[in-house]
């Protein structure tokens, strides 16, 4: 006799689709904050944005400068769409 194949509960099926979901959004909403930062720091600077702040020909004041800029807002964009993305897949199941 053959055994019935187990399915997700519902509870794990709503985890998966949560799980997707915020990293879709987290994914699409990173590479967003990061072109609007490299577009005000041209416009800011009138240069180019670093493209490896570690390297020896960008300054130490720059270097500094962009990475925390573009490391906060990008944390800060992930951590608003998980926590909204993650609600709103709750609410709709």
């Amino acid at each position: 006799m053959k055994k019935p194949k187990k399915y997700l509960s519902d509870n794990a099926d709503k985890d998966q689709i949560k799980k997707y979901a915020v990293s879709g959004m987290t994914l699409l909403s990173a590479i967003v904050v990061r072109r609007l930062i490299e577009y005000a720091w041209k416009q800011s600077t009138d240069r180019e944005p670093p493209k490896n702040p570690a390297s020896r020909r960008v300054s130490w004041q720059e270097a500094f400068l962009y990475t925390i800029i573009s490391g906060l807002l990008v944390s800060v964009t992930k951590l608003l769409i998980r926590r909204n993305v993650a609600l709103e897949v709750e609410e709709e199941f």
